[in-house]
C-alpha cells in the first residue's frame, strides 16, 4: 500500500508544483536506467512470446483506426486525440509497473519489444495515408528515438546478464533506484501536463471537459480489453501491454503534426494511467 500512496502523492504533487517541467528531457534517461535494471531480471527469448501478445498488437493499430473513423465526422479534433493516446505503443515504462504489480515482466518486455519497432514504423504510413497529414514526415526522425529508447538498455543489460555474471551481481544491488526514478518521472510528467494547461488558458473550458472525459473512457477502456484479452492467463500482465502507453510519442506527435488541443488528450492520458496503475497497485498490495 505504501508505493501506491507514494504514487498518488508523486500525481498530486506534480500536478500543484509544476516545475517538473523544466526537466522533461530527464524523463528519457530515468526510463533507460529503469529499463535496465527490468530487462536484467529476465532472460529475454522467443519462448516469451504467445499469441496473446499479437492479439494486443493488432487491437493497438485497429482501435485507434477505428475510433477516428467513427469520430472524425463529428468531432474532428476529438477523433485526432482518440487516435493519438490508441495509437502509441506499450510504454517503455510498463515492465516497471509489471514488478510492482506481481505481474509477468518478460511478457510486458515483449509487450514493449514488439509494439514499439511495429508502431513506429507504421505511424508514417499512417499519418500520411490515413490522416492526410502534410509535410516531411521523416522516419528516422520518428523511429531512431523510440527504438533507442528501449533497445539500448535492452542490449547492455542482455549482455551482462549473459556474459558478465560478477558485474550482473554487483550492479543488482543498484535496483532499489527504480522506483524513486519512477516516482521522479510522474512528478516530472504530471508538471509538465499542469503546466501546459496553465500557459494555453484560451483552450480552457467545455472542450477541455469533454476531451477529459474522452481520454478517461479510452484509459479504461484498453485497460479492460488488455485485461479480458489476456485474462486466461494473465490480467494484469496484457492490461498493462494495452492500457500503459507511450505518451511521449502521442505528446510529440500532436504538438508536430497537430495542435495544442490533441496535444492535451497525451497530457491528460499520462495522469491517468498513473492513476489508474496506482489503484491496481493499491489492490495488489491490500492482497
Amino acid at each position: 500500500m505504501k508505493k501506491a500512496l507514494f504514487i498518488f502523492a508523486a500525481i498530486i504533487f506534480g500536478s500543484i508544483f509544476t516545475f517538473g517541467h523544466a526537466y522533461t528531457y530527464l524523463i528519457r534517461y530515468n526510463l533507460m536506467v529503469m529499463l535496465f535494471f527490468s530487462f536484467l531480471g529476465i532472460q529475454v527469448n522467443w519462448q516469451l512470446f504467445n499469441a496473446t501478445h499479437f492479439k494486443i498488437l493488432a487491437i493497438n493499430i485497429c482501435l485507434p483506426l477505428f475510433l477516428y473513423v467513427l469520430i472524425q465526422p463529428f468531432f474532428p479534433n476529438l477523433a485526432l486525440i482518440a487516435f493519438v493516446v490508441t495509437i502509441v505503443p506499450t510504454a517503455a515504462a510498463a515492465p516497471v509497473i509489471a514488478q510492482l504489480l506481481q505481474a509477468s515482466v518478460g511478457k510486458v518486455t515483449v509487450a514493449v519489444i514488439l509494439s514499439t519497432p511495429i508502431i513506429a514504423l507504421l505511424l508514417p504510413v499512417l499519418l500520411t495515408y490515413f490522416l492526410s497529414v502534410e509535410g516531411d514526415i521523416s522516419l528516422g526522425s520518428l523511429a531512431y528515438p523510440v527504438l533507442s529508447l528501449v533497445f539500448i538498455p535492452l542490449i547492455i543489460s542482455q549482455v551482462i546478464r549473459n556474459g558478465l555474471p560478477k558485474l550482473r551481481q554487483q550492479v543488482e544491488k543498484l535496483t532499489f533506484i527504480s522506483f524513486p526514478l519512477f516516482l521522479c518521472n510522474i512528478v516530472i510528467a504530471c508538471g509538465n501536463a499542469s503546466y501546459f494547461i496553465q500557459s494555453n488558458q484560451d483552450i480552457i473550458g467545455r472542450e477541455l471537459i469533454g476531451i477529459l472525459l474522452l481520454v478517461a473512457c479510452l484509459c479504461v477502456l484498453q485497460f479492460k480489453i488488455g485485461a479480458f484479452v489476456g485474462r486466461k492467463s494473465s490480467p494484469f500482465t496484457y492490461s498493462l501491454a494495452l492500457g500503459r502507453k507511450n505518451t511521449m510519442i502521442g505528446l510529440w506527435m500532436a504538438l508536430t503534426y497537430f495542435n495544442p488541443v490533441v496535444a492535451l488528450g497525451p497530457i491528460f492520458y499520462i495522469v491517468l494511467h498513473n492513476i489508474y496503475n496506482s489503484i491496481q497497485i493499491w489492490q495488489v498490495e491490500k492482497g
